[in-house]
């Protein structure tokens, strides 16, 4: 009874925003949404906890939640998550006129559950760090994503968001094809890694990565309920645990070379490229952002290129890594969920998939967008 009950009130809900939003002009296309997806909620609670997985490694969750007139909207939802190294001091997320992913919470407004969760051995996420995007960390993406579709407040349609090491996440979340798994939206990562982090065997990127002393770890933010720090001390002994990651590139100067620091051809473990049939294979459609100034803008048109026709949108612009000034990326995000976790008809299928800035192009004329690259 209690279920059909919160069933009927999120229905109502639901009608109600319709209802509101019903003058809101219908307005689809490339940067703009309006329209299509009712308000249900004026903000969100945020609660944290530790999630464990499969070895006993427990990952700090923040969990963002609807809530209208500061009540819990009841209901189930598509979820939206991250899978990241920082979650973050908290507080309110910033509203923008110029939005990008990291007020990706801001969506539960419009009917999200928004998920943001450390990887192990980072942040208060107990365990050591093996590499940096090893197969642990997927099998992980794979158990979050499939817990967050079982959950009551979820419809079981699952998407995930990241940028520069985050989007990489998301991309190798997706190279283990969660069943629930239905978009991505990634940003700024590496195809293959020995490409992204070295250039003619010279370092690009990456000197330690994100290491941090044990001090440094006890200020990251515990988990709710963990105001005496008991549960952070114990994540922040394990870390002591992980791969030196300076280590661990300078002991591998080859594309082919082998790490006994995590017993593989790392680069090759760690590239998403190795992945590409099971990425292929899994069918999830990938939004692919991208800046001209930044250093891995090659990388995000490789995918592109070895990706399958209508799971693939590129989206290049005149910014720096993972910024998107001039553009509202959040209404983008928004359009794009919306489409493939809520089955809502808003047009982003019959768009061109390829939209890039011109620079020097005249004004009002910079945004163009083409069906395939590269350009005839």
């Amino acid at each position: 009874m209690r279920q059909l009950f919160a069933a009927l009130l999120g229905l109502v809900l639901l009608l109600g925003a319709s209802a509101v939003s019903a003058d809101e002009p219908r307005v689809s296309r490339f940067g703009e949404y309006s329209g299509y997806s009712p308000q249900v909620a004026d903000g969100y609670v945020r609660t944290s906890f530790y999630l464990p997985m499969r070895d006993g490694v427990r990952l700090a969750v923040d969990l963002y939640r609807p809530t209208k007139g500061g009540v819990l909207v009841e209901g189930r939802f598509p979820v939206i998550w991250h899978h990241t190294n920082d979650r973050g001091p908290g507080g309110p997320i910033p509203e923008r006129a110029n939005a990008g992913l990291a007020a990706m919470p801001l969506l539960t407004r419009y009917a999200y559950v928004v998920a943001v969760v450390e990887r192990r051995g980072l942040g208060a996420s107990t365990g050591a760090r093996r590499g940096y995007h090893d197969r642990n960390e997927d099998f992980d993406a794979y158990e979050v994503t499939e817990w967050l579709a079982a959950q009551a407040w979820s419809t079981g349609n699952v998407g995930i968001w990241g940028c520069s090491n985050t989007g990489e996440a998301a991309m190798h979340a997706v190279s283990v094809a969660p069943p629930h798994l239905k978009a991505a939206f990634a940003g700024c990562f590496s195809f293959n890694k020995y490409d992204g982090m070295l250039r003619g065997g010279i370092f690009a990127q990456w000197g330690t990565g994100p290491e941090r002393t044990f001090d440094q770890d006890m200020t990251a933010r515990p988990v709710d309920g963990d105001e005496s720090r008991t549960l952070l001390r114990i994540a922040a002994t394990d870390h002591r645990n992980s791969t030196v990651l300076y280590d661990l590139w300078t002991g591998m100067p080859y594309r082919d070379s082998f790490s006994p620091l995590v017993g593989s051809r790392f680069w090759a473990e760690g590239s998403l490229s190795s992945y590409l049939p099971q990425v292929r294979a899994s069918g999830v459609p990938i939004y692919i952002l991208g800046g001209w100034q930044d250093e891995f803008r090659k990388e995000g048109m490789v995918p592109f290129a070895n990706l399958d026709p209508g799971n693939r949108r590129p989206i290049s612009g005149p910014w720096r890594h993972c910024l998107n000034d001039g553009f509202n990326l959040l209404t983008e995000a928004h359009r794009f969920f919306d489409y493939y976790l809520k089955g809502i008809d808003n047009g982003l299928a019959a768009e061109d998939p390829v939209h890039y800035f011109t620079i020097g192009a005249p004004a009002g004329q910079e945004w163009q967008s083409a069906r395939d690259l590269p350009l005839s």
